[in-house]
């Protein structure tokens, strides 16, 4: 996105309000079900199916309009973020 483009924030906040609530109802669907799940890193963070799920669906809602943001997860492997974004999101889903 060049320098001069303008973001409409009150747009980009709904969108990830939408997406959020969205991945709300899809971890919430999955509680109390059979999950895979394993312990990840130094501190031995859990993380389950859940977990994967919730992050997958945020970044497909979240980057999939015009690449103004970028998507940088604690549960995915850190991947090359766009030569410009307006904003990033990033963040943990308990486990």
């Amino acid at each position: 996105m060049p320098a001069t483009e303008v973001v409409d924030l009150k747009q980009q906040a709904a969108r990830l309000a939408e997406a959020v609530r969205e991945a709300g109802a899809l971890a919430l669907s999955m509680f109390k079900t059979p999950l895979k799940n394993w312990t990840k890193g130094e501190a031995l963070s859990p993380v389950s199916d859940a977990d994967i799920a919730a992050d997958v669906l945020l970044r497909d809602r979240l980057t999939s309009n015009n690449g103004s943001i970028a998507w940088l997860s604690e549960t995915e492997r850190y991947s090359a973020r766009p030569a410009s974004f307006s904003q990033a999101c990033s963040g943990p889903t308990p486990g």
